[in-house]
């Protein structure tokens, strides 16, 4: 084989111009990894590319799999954050709108009558406090001509004609009525220059002031003839027992209010503990399931029961069943039995139905039937109409978080059941006379009669339908 000649790196040829082919020959290339080789060099220049190692390719279902768990992290994250604006939406909380309230006054002056609203706003923290509605009283108070005197910690309204006042204790709940002290149902405050009282003092306390609507407070006044506003001075003269006739001579010997040693000094609530003479049938009147209630009946000198427990909303009773029960529970705490309160007083028709057609519900979802369920709710709750509640004289009261029959034997209830005849209030449905009185036993529920009736049931123990029955008739 003849000699190959290689000129400037260019392709070997031989002596007849004709190409041969060399399988060792690689053209060099023109870059920066190929630089070109030295023309004055007659030796063959070889450039290799770099070898390169290349891992192996993943197979398949292992590329599905890091996708699909890249899409499912992808999927959580978008969630979360939707689920999280959701919840923030959800608990943001919206500042309760403002309490709004108008007084509509009315003077009645000259034969003639002059109105005028005026309007209150106050934020919703001063006019709700302690799950209490609040007012400011002095907003009234001004209205009604009283003046105000005393400083901030006991303000006093005064007025002349006639004469009246009220003085507060600013942060507790003792109030005076023309000096008598009594108890508001929640702590007065001071707040943007008003003095707040509960709403339901208001209410209760004054003749001639009324709540027309949810927010709307009715005031009247009468410049031609005055007359006492507040309703402690329309029952300033009690009526005693008639002593006259033999039988009530001997009662009050025999149980006078000196015949029991109280360790309280009880001498303002005597008179509470009987009714009035001519009352007295109110009073002793029979309720059950064929003595009703009209519908309308809506009992007389309703009063704040102040010994209402403090998660509720403030009870009523008629004056002299709730002044014998403050009386009662001032004693018992004198006795040591400080946990009893008030858990229900006066209900109205229309209140006893809304309870009645609620425990009916809750026994038929718990599958009874409707003759079923209604049955066994009137064991427990009296037909609208035939509750003792709707005639203000029956107040519920206990020492447990519920109503059950264990109180009765516990000390409280045991207290309250072998002293109750003291201050004119009878167990209503003893233990054992269920057939008799159509309500299962409830020691809790005492029943106002007057201390003359109460104390003859206790000793012959009785119920009100027998004592009726065997005694009255």
């Amino acid at each position: 084989m003849k000699e190959l000649i290689y000129i400037n790196n260019k392709r070997p040829t031989n002596q007849n111009k004709r190409p041969v082919r060399d399988y060792n020959y690689r053209p060099a290339r023109n870059n920066y990894n190929y630089p070109p080789a030295n023309i004055n060099s007659y030796n063959q220049v070889r450039r290799t590319a770099p070898y390169r190692q290349f891992g192996k390719r993943p197979k398949n279902y292992i590329k599905y799999v890091s996708r699909f768990l890249l899409f499912l992290v992808f999927t959580v994250i978008i969630f979360a954050v939707f689920a999280g604006l959701f919840f923030l939406n959800l608990t943001k909380k919206t500042p309760p709108p403002d309490f709004i309230y108008a007084i509509e006054t009315v003077i009645y002056a000259g034969g003639g009558e002059t109105s005028k609203t005026i309007n209150i706003t106050m934020p919703h923290e001063t006019g709700f406090a302690n799950n209490v509605h609040y007012f400011p009283i002095n907003q009234i108070m001004d209205f009604l001509d009283f003046n105000l005197a005393g400083d901030t910690s006991e303000p006093s309204f005064i007025r002349k004609s006639p004469n009246e006042d009220i003085k507060l204790e600013i942060g507790s709940n003792i109030v005076y009525i023309n000096g008598a002290k009594n108890h508001l149902t929640a702590p007065s405050f001071i707040a943007d220059n008003n003095i707040y009282v509960p709403l339901d003092f208001i209410l209760t306390s004054f003749n001639n002031i009324k709540l027309k609507d949810v927010n709307i407070l009715a005031a009247e006044r009468n410049d031609d003839q005055p007359e006492l506003y507040f309703k402690i001075n329309a029952i300033a003269a009690l009526s005693p027992i008639d002593e006259s006739t033999p039988e009530n001579a001997l009662f009050l010997a025999l149980h006078g209010s000196d015949s029991v040693n109280f360790r309280a000094d009880l001498s303002a609530y005597e008179q509470y503990f009987n009714p009035p003479q001519e009352q007295a049938n109110e009073y002793i009147k029979l309720i059950n399931q064929t003595n009703h209630l009209d519908a309308e009946y809506f009992p007389p000198d309703l009063t704040v029961l102040i010994d209402t427990r403090g998660d509720r909303e403030p009870n009523q009773a008629r004056l002299y069943a709730a002044k014998a029960a403050e009386a009662m529970l001032i004693e018992a705490r004198m006795h040591g039995h400080t946990n009893i309160s008030i858990t229900s007083g006066y209900r109205s028709y229309a209140t006893q139905i809304s309870i009645f057609n609620h425990n009916v519900a809750q026994l038929m979802n718990n599958g009874a039937s409707l003759e079923e369920a209604t049955a066994q709710t009137a064991l427990a709750i009296a037909y609208p109409g035939q509750s003792e509640h709707q005639s203000g004289l029956a107040i519920d009261m206990h020492s447990n978080t519920a109503a059950t029959r264990t109180f009765g034997s516990q000390p409280d209830g045991i207290w309250l059941a072998e002293n109750a005849h003291h201050f004119g209030f009878i167990v209503r449905y003893p233990d054992g006379k269920t057939h008799i009185t159509g309500i299962q036993y409830e020691p809790w529920h005492f029943r106002y009669v007057g201390r003359f009736h109460a104390i003859q049931i206790y000793q012959r123990g009785l119920t009100l339908e027998e004592y009726h029955e065997q005694v009255l008739r």
